[in-house]
């Protein structure tokens, strides 16, 4: 075996570290052991960096270091789309600090590092977050405060806005818009207490209405808004304002010079999108029953079907009934009426044709009892005061109207009646000339007459009130195909279309026309024109009353017994069957004639 071969290997060097520092162990024909740096460390070898594995010598020079991982804050400006906004976020991370690994001997070690602690991150100032704002070329609406307040934040990472600009002034588009009436009330607060208490649950309220010359609308012209400013500086402009086309209808008008939008109608008013009208007629599509209340409005009202037991319907102009009027309901018209029928229930027809015509039937037979009773009051007054007691005038005048027109008492107690129910609907000063009648004339009233001139005075108002409550009452007709046991009041005439009217209480203006019809019970009483009927009564002898003014007539093809007929102030009770029977006064005598 030579030499070479048996030679012993080169042995190797030893590396290690101790303390953070590096150790050799090697002899020096020894192989030069190996360092590699490993992530955060900076080796050098005689003063040079080192990134790669190298070996070395005992002679060498050699140090590690631990490379810290500082800490870092960063500003990022995140601007809205619209340049309305700009947010700042602040992500702020701490730093590591890093310490060498001791590593045992060996002839190759890697140089590693571990955690020795953290570093804090650093703090953000104010100016920071300007700076940042300057380059990200924001320069309007900066919110100091907010900056301050965020910067301020412990957090790792935080937001906020801190810069806004200013939107744009929207413009004020042309529209139209209702207007909007003030409700306030004149009523008493006691008043308005008791009537709470006096609670319709079928009254929902009147339905919105005007009447003409009352603002409907106002119409708003088109107004141009004012440009923004972004974030950034730029001018944001304003959305153009749009201009609808105003679109009136046949019942309203725009003043000249004026936003205003006026009726020229009474209705409803109607204001949809840029249309305004006023709508003379409320349509119920059904009936007036519990789930619509009472119906009112000012103008005209068309009602599908019935108008259902205790309901009302009140209007300012006409009523239409397609169906009936039922048991309790009420229809109340400033205009005509037109019905299918009325069983049991009400109709007036002209506002207060119900209040004023029954006062002036009333007045009416009134007036020629008191002018006689007056006549003699003429002669008596005479003998009273040769005999020096005037002072018994009131006793005489007393016992001479129950003597001789006991009518009087009666009649007046029935204008007293009349005047206690519709106090609040008669005008103030007809109410107390009125008063005057029943007062001079019901109960002990007689007795408080002095004078002549006391009688004289209220027969002066008996003669002239049936005029100026005639002139009241506006001409409505109502027309109606049935009616038994109703109530119709109407300033017009009540036209019977159908072929029965039973037990009802008919009072009419300018007449009843029901040429095909029987007229059985109940009462007529027309103040200015006829009553034309194809049959009044019954073969039972039904008591039914027929009045008419002076001027007016009865008309009937077939009359029965027990009809009561009233002509001005003539008077004929029917006791036989008549046929053809045309009743009025003869012009020159003043007599019933046939």
């Amino acid at each position: 075996m030579n030499k070479a071969q048996g030679a012993e290997p080169q042995r190797k060097g030893l590396v290690g570290i101790q303390d953070g520092k590096v150790v050799l162990r090697a002899e020096p024909d020894a192989l030069p052991p190996k360092l590699t740096p490993g992530p955060h460390v900076v080796l050098r070898v005689n003063g040079q960096v080192v990134e790669e594995t190298v070996a070395v010598k005992p002679d060498d020079e050699v140090t590690v270091e631990a490379v810290q991982e500082a800490p870092t804050k960063d500003i990022h400006i995140q601007i809205a789309q619209d340049g309305s906004s700009a947010v700042a976020l602040i992500q702020r991370r701490p730093g590591i600090a890093w310490a060498i690994n001791d590593a045992p001997f060996a002839a190759h070690v890697t140089v590693n590092v571990r955690p020795a602690g953290q570093l804090p991150p650093p703090p953000v100032s104010v100016e920071d977050v300007l700076e940042a704002l300057a380059k990200a070329g924001v320069v309007y609406g900066i919110d100091r405060a907010a900056i301050e307040e965020l910067v301020a934040q412990e957090a790792l990472e935080c937001r906020a806005v801190v810069a806004k600009g200013r939107p744009p002034t929207p413009p004020v588009d042309g529209r139209v818009e209702p207007y909007r009436r003030e409700q306030e009330s004149s009523q008493p607060a006691a008043d308005m207490r008791e009537e709470a208490l006096k609670i319709d649950l079928l009254d929902r309220g009147e339905i919105e209405s005007v009447n003409p010359g009352d603002i409907v609308a106002v119409w708003i012209d088109p107004q141009p808004g004012q440009d923004g400013v972004d974030v950034k500086g730029q001018p944001v402009p304003a959305r153009k304002p749009r201009s609808p086309q105003l679109r009136l209808g046949s019942g309203v008008e725009k003043q000249p010079d004026s936003p205003y939008i006026v009726a020229v109608r009474t209705g409803r008013p109607m204001v949809k999108e840029t249309f305004v009208d006023v709508v003379p007629t409320f349509d119920v599509r059904g009936d007036v029953n519990v789930s619509t209340g009472h119906i009112e409005f000012a103008g005209n009202i068309n009602v599908q079907r019935n108008v259902e037991e205790s309901l009302r319907v009140r209007a300012g102009g006409s009523v239409v009934i397609g169906g009936m009027v039922f048991r309790k309901a009420e229809v109340l018209a400033g205009g005509s009426v037109t019905a299918r029928g009325v069983v049991g229930g009400r109709i007036e027809a002209g506002g207060n044709a119900s209040i004023y015509g029954p006062l002036i039937d009333a007045l009416r037979r009134l007036e020629p009892l008191l002018e006689k009773a007056v006549e003699n009051l003429r002669r008596i007054v005479p003998v009273l005061e040769a005999d020096g007691a005037q002072e018994r005038l009131g006793p005489v005048f007393k016992a001479l109207l129950e003597r001789h027109f006991p009518e009087t008492g009666a009649i007046a107690q029935e204008i007293g009646k009349q005047l206690v129910q519709h106090k609040e609907l008669i005008e103030p000063e007809l109410l107390a000339r009125l008063a005057q009648v029943v007062k001079l004339l019901a109960g002990r009233g007689p007795l408080q007459v002095k004078g002549l001139a006391d009688v004289t005075s209220v027969l002066g108002v008996v003669q002239s009130l049936p005029l100026e409550l005639d002139s009241r009452i506006e001409d409505a007709d109502v027309r109606v195909d049935y009616l038994q046991n109703a109530e119709i009041a109407c300033g017009g005439k009540v036209i019977l279309r159908g072929r029965a009217c039973f037990n009802s209480k008919i009072v009419a203006r300018n007449g009843f026309e029901a040429p095909n019809a029987t007229v059985r019970g109940g009462s007529i009483t027309v103040t200015h024109g006829s009553v034309i009927a194809r049959e009044i009564g019954s073969p039972s002898a039904a008591l039914t009353e027929i009045i008419v003014g002076p001027e007016g007539s009865i008309k009937a093809e077939m009359i029965y017994p027990n009809v009561r007929c009233v002509v001005g102030q003539r008077q004929y009770r029917v006791d036989s069957p008549k046929r053809h029977l045309v009743l009025h006064l003869d012009r020159e005598t003043g007599e019933l004639r046939f």
